[in-house]
Parts: structure tokens; C-alpha cells; sequence
């Protein structure tokens, strides 16, 4: 599904890149990413999600949901 799609109903702050791609997988785990997925970065009590953002890129991702703008070439 394309990704503008899966966030019509989301209350969205912000967000940059292209949002006409498609999302296959959806993941908060970065090790259980796939090509053309869309990685979670969850602020959790002891993690933050987002320190395996390029790790998650890596393994496929292609759009990232934060809760900050992190510095990283990709649909945030």
C-alpha cells in the first residue's frame, strides 16, 4: 500500500521525503525488517528506536515513523 495512504487517518506532525511509496511490511523491530518496509523508532524505557534507524535502512527500510527528524536520508 502506498504510504500516503496508510497515513490518511494518522495525525501527522510533520513529514519529508516521498510519501508516494509502497510499504509492504510494517516493523518496531530492526532486525525483522524487510525491503520496502516502514521501521517504528519507539522511544521504550531503557531504548530509543531510533539508534537503529541506519540498521533498519539497511536491512530495507524505506521510510521511518519518529518522533524526532533524525539525519538520515530517507522518508521520515
Amino acid at each position: 500500500m502506498e504510504l500516503k495512504k496508510l497515513l490518511q487517518d494518522v495525525d501527522v506532525v510533520a513529514t519529508q521525503g516521498n510519501l508516494n511509496i509502497e510499504i509492504e511490511y510494517l516493523s518496531h523491530f530492526h532486525q525483522d525488517i524487510q525491503r520496502n518496509s516502514v521501521f517504528f523508532c519507539i522511544q521504550g524505557e531503557h531504548l530509543d528506536g531510533s539508534q537503529y534507524a541506519f540498521d533498519a535502512v539497511s536491512h530495507g527500510a524505506i521510510a521511518i515513523v519518529t518522533e524526532k527528524y533524525l539525519s538520515i536520508a530517507i522518508t521520515q
